[in-house]
């Protein structure tokens, strides 16, 4: 339970970094730049888990198993491997795409891609060799590093280009700690096995799939309106879509303590208890979506004059968008009633589902309205999954009602 609140303690700790470094990075760069950033971002968060091919969930896998921690070893390079040679091929493709110049694009994609998920592959060999603290503070290390790096530079008037600090910052950063991990691999006469890794990979990607379709409902949406609208819609919309993030957070904490319990609660024969907890937690994060979200409409005037008058526009789509994380309060809770009860596999097929429609909704809509199109295939995606997951919940109950 201990680690699980530090754990939560420092997600909220990085949240609260980022969100500043997010807003540097929008006050550096004006809506145009930012936009260009936030959309290439968007597109390394849906691609990255296709890209490892699911080496994040061998990583913890292989825990039990794997106690010279050899695999580990194996799994990092070919994820940094894999990293760059996605990195090479999405650097043509996004210069294309966004019609910008292949330097900027892959400045981008080497510091949001190659080196930042190379930080998440390596909190999770942390907490696969049980080490929770290091899982915890080492990405909130990295944040804090990155902004203390960016903001001194800009504040000394070396360089107010955040594009290259930002690239700089992550490089000086994840090159220290690879030259580490190496000499301690050295050191422990640890050797590589590629094609054990390989062969252990075979499941993961499923893992990886249902990952993918996340993100794509999420993030495919800024992709789609970076390549048919202009830059700057995407900026307030990344902007909006921040703020109406954080309403959400203290739900997805909730929901991480209360993981074990419902895991346990469903594997009883009795779902009655799971019933009523579903009920009381739908309930809890319901109301707490809807106060924060409060809270957030009295401030955003101020909140978005911070930002300037570049981003002025993000305000009204707050407003626009702030039903999706009632929704996803909801939604979130079946889902994980669902998973309970022991039927995570349905729960991704509803998912890579969604995804689909989400995507082919978007790239009919989002061209034609632009912003409005993406608000609307957002919230229609949310009340997707909230149906979905309800009924499937729902009659998942009731038959385990009546084989009890």
């Amino acid at each position: 339970m201990k680690g699980s609140i530090i754990n939560i303690a420092c997600q909220f700790l990085k949240l609260g970094f980022q969100f500043l470094y997010f807003t540097i990075a929008a006050k550096m760069l004006g809506a145009d730049k930012f936009g260009l950033w936030a959309s290439i971002s968007a597109l390394c968060n849906i691609l990255s888990p296709l890209i490892i091919m699911g080496i994040g969930p061998c990583i913890i896998k292989v825990h039990a198993s794997d106690k010279n921690y050899s695999l580990f070893r194996s799994y990092y390079y070919l994820g940094a491997i894999l990293l760059l040679l996605g990195t090479l091929i999405l650097t043509p493709v996004a210069g294309l795409l966004y019609k910008t110049d292949f330097y900027t694009v892959s400045l981008v994609l080497l510091a949001e891609l190659f080196v930042f998920r190379q930080v998440e592959l390596l909190s999770q060999m942390y907490l696969a060799k049980g080490n929770k603290l290091a899982f915890s503070l080492f990405p909130v290390v990295f944040i804090i590093f990155k902004l203390s790096f960016v903001f001194s530079t800009d504040w000394i008037n070396i360089s107010n280009d955040f594009i290259y600090m930002n690239f700089l910052a992550s490089l000086i950063f994840i090159i220290p700690v690879m030259f580490w991990e190496e000499l301690r691999s050295i050191k422990g006469n640890v050797k590589l096995k590629f094609l054990s890794a390989i062969n252990m990979m075979r499941e993961a990607i499923y893992f990886s799939l249902a990952t993918t379709a996340k993100t794509v409902y999420t993030d495919s949406d800024k992709v789609i309106l970076g390549t048919v609208n202009n830059l700057r819609d995407v900026a307030n919309y990344n902007i909006a879509y921040k703020l109406i993030s954080l309403v959400f957070v203290p739900v997805s904490a909730v929901l991480s303590i209360q993981a074990p319990t419902l895991y346990y609660l469903g594997s009883l024969e009795n779902k009655s208890e799971l019933k009523r907890k579903i009920t009381r937690l739908i309930i809890l994060c319901v109301s707490m979506s809807t106060i924060i979200g409060l809270v957030i409409v009295t401030t955003l005037p101020f909140i978005i004059s911070f930002f300037g008058h570049e981003y002025a526009a993000a305000k009204n789509m707050v407003y626009l968008l702030l039903p999706a994380p009632i929704i996803m309060s909801m939604h979130y809770v079946f889902a994980d009633g669902i998973t309970a009860m022991g039927f995570q596999k349905l729960r991704a097929y509803m998912s890579i589902i969604t995804a689909v429609i989400n995507a082919v909704l978007g790239l009919i809509f989002i061209p034609i309205y632009g912003v409005a199109g993406a608000v609307a295939v957002t919230l229609f995606s949310e009340s997707l999954l909230l149906i979905l997951f309800s009924s499937v919940y729902r009659a998942k109950l009731k038959k385990k009602y009546d084989e009890y």
